[in-house]
């Protein structure tokens, strides 16, 4: 978990889809991947189709998935300003708007980018499995 880019596409965020780590299919938990900790399947590709958001949970974190343009991006789905889901607010290329105080994020970096917003919120690394999504945790 940092609040560093983490998003996946089919090669052109540096991030891997994963095609090559995938094992058999069968378990919705992975120590598979880069980096530290728990890859775990989270939704199919066909549930966040590009331009939209989707609230998945994972390890009993909550978290909003960003498909921009066809790059998938994983936040905590909880807004920095106040405790509110992330996940009811609006996706605007890669700004993700808190529907509750207007407060706005770069779904990229996790970063604040509109008030009443100053701190960022956590982001995660996804991989794409074949038509799955992976999130680490």
């Amino acid at each position: 978990m940092s609040n560093e880019s983490s998003g996946v596409s089919n090669g052109s965020s540096g991030v891997s889809d994963g095609s090559s780590d995938v094992s058999n299919g069968s378990s919705d938990v992975s120590d598979e991947g880069q980096g530290d900790g728990t890859w775990v399947k989270v939704a199919d590709l066909s549930e966040c189709p590009p331009g939209q958001l989707l609230e998945v949970e994972a390890e009993k974190e909550r978290i909003v998935l960003a498909n921009v343009d066809g790059d998938l991006y994983a936040l905590q789905n909880r807004c920095s300003h106040q405790d509110l889901p992330l996940s009811d607010g609006e996706l605007d290329g890669d700004r993700l708007e808190c529907l509750y105080h207007g407060a706005r994020f770069d779904v990229c970096t996790g970063k604040a980018v509109g008030l009443p917003a100053i701190k960022p919120v956590e982001t995660y690394a996804v991989e794409l499995r074949g038509q799955e999504i992976y999130v680490q945790i």
